[in-house]
């Protein structure tokens, strides 16, 4: 199983989801951040507009009275927690639901109940003065600052699905392609086996790179298995038309063996270039029955062959030459040799070893 996560993790379809993914997720980060940013200017705009907007329907009011009446009234309708109003009128009073104060933390805005309680968060806020005092209209920023929990969701729910998607079809991607690979590589072995008739089955699915390779490797095998055929046949040829001439030769020897003394040399070696045109002769008739059965003219008369009797037959006949050489021949067969399809022909001769 690790040894199959690890091919898979090693094919091309799955890392390049991998930098598919990887390059998705950049582009995505650097356009949710761009948006966020634009989406928070965009709101501190709209909420310093309101501020001006708030401040000017407040210097509409006559005089620092007016104004005071003014903020009380709408402080009393305000929600702390979101707009903060305070007015300081010419005679040091504090009106509206809140306070600034400043220390070595900086400002703080200060509840004008009796608790004096602190509010927690952030303010936008816009001071002026007005009719002789102070007046500062703050704004919660939580909606802002919400926007990062927003954007966080809107990452989470878009990429987070989009990365998984993308790496499964890598993955099932990977696994088909490891597959078409396979296929590719069990013909290869074939073909280096010698089974020139390996071919590649290019599916339907393939992609096209992999079935141009597949194709390309079929040529390639058509070729190669043309070239054998067509050395095997100028082997055949050749053992052919030799074999004419090698029986004339016999038959040259033979008349020339009439002619010499029996027990001369040149009796023995007319016997002996006999025996060497004979064993010549076996040879090109073997390549000749080669060449039929790798064409499949001789299958038509093959039968079943017990190699145990055809082990035998050798040992029978090889076994006098053997002895009188000093050598001796020992059979020794399994209980379970298999029979085999072929010819009972046999050809070949003893040599000492």
């Amino acid at each position: 199983m690790t040894a199959r996560l690890a091919e898979l993790w090693r094919s091309m379809p799955l890392r390049l989801a991998l930098l598919l993914v990887a390059l998705f997720t950049a582009v995505s980060l650097l356009s949710l951040a761009a948006s966020y940013g634009f989406t928070q200017r965009s709101f501190e705009q709209a909420m310093r507009a309101d501020l001006r907007q708030d401040l000017a329907g407040f210097r509409a009011a006559p005089n620092a009275r007016a104004v005071a009446a003014l903020v009380e009234a709408e402080s009393r309708e305000a929600d702390p927690n979101r707009m903060v109003l305070s007015y300081i009128a010419p005679s040091g009073r504090i009106f509206g639901n809140g306070a600034i104060a400043r220390d070595e933390a900086g400002f703080h805005i200060i509840s004008l109940d009796r608790d004096r309680a602190q509010y927690d968060g952030a303010y936008l806020s816009l001071t002026d003065r007005l009719h002789g005092g102070i007046i500062t209209i703050a704004r919660s920023r939580a909606e802002i600052e919400a926007l990062g929990g927003v954007f966080l969701n809107i990452l989470l729910i878009s990429l987070l699905p989009t990365a998984l998607i993308a790496l499964s079809g890598g993955l099932v991607l990977a696994r088909r392609s490891k597959r078409h690979v396979e296929v590719v590589g069990r013909a290869l072995d074939r073909m280096t086996g010698g089974d020139l008739g390996a071919r590649v089955v290019v599916g339907p699915r393939w992609s096209d790179d992999l079935a141009q390779i597949g194709g390309k490797l079929n040529q390639m095998a058509t070729a190669q298995e043309a070239s054998v055929t067509a050395l095997k046949q100028v082997s055949s040829d050749i053992a052919h038309d030799l074999k004419t001439p090698l029986q004339r030769v016999a038959l040259q020897l033979e008349d020339l063996e009439g002619k010499v003394p029996p027990d001369s040399e040149e009796a023995e070696l007319v016997a002996r270039t006999r025996a060497e045109v004979a064993d010549m002769g076996h040879v090109f008739q073997a390549l000749l029955q080669l060449a039929q059965v790798e064409a499949g003219s001789a299958r038509s008369r093959f039968a079943p062959v017990d190699l145990a009797q055809v082990c035998q037959t050798l040992v029978e006949v090889y076994d006098p030459s053997a002895g009188d050489s000093g050598h001796r021949l020992t059979l020794e067969i399994a209980a379970d040799v298999p029979k085999v399809r072929g010819t009972g022909l046999c050809w070949g001769r003893w040599s000492r070893t």
